[in-house]
C-alpha cells in the first residue's frame, strides 16, 4: 500500500469518529484525554473540490518515491486526493463507499463493486468476493464477479448470479461470475483489483 493510500484511509477514519460539525466541515474526534481534535476535510462531487479548510500538506506526505507523475495527480490545489468516495448522512456522518478508480458505469449507473461484494458474500457457500468492470461495446462496461467457496461448500456461477439478481437492482447484479480457488489479494491482505482486472481484459487466463 502507498504511503498516501495509508494516510489517506488514516484520514478518512479519523471523520468516521464523529460527525462533521458546522459550517466549515470539521470532523471533531475525542481523544483519550477528552480533548478534541479537528480534522479538515474536503467533498469532492464530479470532480469539483469544495474546500472547507486546507493543512499543510507535507504534513501527510511529500510524495511518491520517483513517480512524480503520480505526486502531482494525488497533490493538487493544496489537497490530497485520495480517491475515495463517500457519503454524509442526515446526522452529518461521513461514510466510505468505494474508490473512485473501482467504479463500474454500466449503461450509465453508477455501480459500487463493494456493493455486489457485500450481496455475494451473504451467499452461504461464498467465502470471498470481488467485482470488476469488463469493457463492454454496448453498455461501456459489464458487471463481472470473482468468488472463492468455503471448505466444504458447493455452488455453481449461475446459482450465485441468481443468489445477487434476487437482491439487486437490474443494474447492479454480476451477469458473470467465475470461481476461483483462491480471489487474489495484494501483500497487505486486500482485494487485488489489478489482478481480477486482467482476468477480464486478456492479462491473465
Amino acid at each position: 500500500m502507498s504511503r498516501a493510500a495509508t494516510v489517506g484511509s488514516l484520514f478518512l477514519s479519523l471523520c468516521l469518529c464523529a460527525p462533521i460539525g458546522g459550517p466549515k466541515g470539521l470532523a471533531s474526534t475525542q481523544t483519550d484525554s477528552t480533548q478534541t481534535t479537528k480534522t479538515a476535510i474536503q467533498t469532492v462531487l464530479d470532480d469539483q473540490v469544495t474546500a472547507w479548510n486546507k493543512g499543510d500538506l507535507k504534513e501527510f506526505m511529500a510524495g511518491y518515491w520517483n513517480s512524480p507523475e503520480e505526486t502531482a495527480a494525488t497533490l493538487r490545489g493544496g489537497w490530497l486526493h485520495t480517491g475515495d468516495i463517500g457519503r454524509i448522512d442526515a446526522d452529518g456522518y461521513l461514510y466510505v463507499v468505494d474508490r473512485k478508480k473501482d467504479l463500474i458505469i454500466r449503461g450509465g449507473f453508477n455501480v459500487f463493486p463493494r456493493d455486489v461484494e457485500d450481496i455475494l458474500l451473504e451467499h452461504p457457500a461464498v467465502a470471498m468476493a470481488g467485482v470488476v468492470g469488463r469493457p463492454d461495446e454496448r453498455l461501456g462496461e459489464e458487471i463481472v464477479a470473482f468468488v472463492s467457496l468455503r471448505p466444504g461448500s458447493h455452488a455453481t456461477p449461475a446459482e450465485i448470479t441468481e443468489f445477487a439478481r434476487g437482491r439487486l437492482a437490474a443494474h447492479k447484479y454480476p451477469r458473470e461470475v467465475t470461481i476461483l480457488d483462491a480471489v487474489p489479494l495484494t501483500s497487505v491482505g486486500k482485494l487485488d483489483r489489478k489482478a481480477l482486472r486482467s482476468r477480464v481484459t486478456g492479462g491473465h487466463r
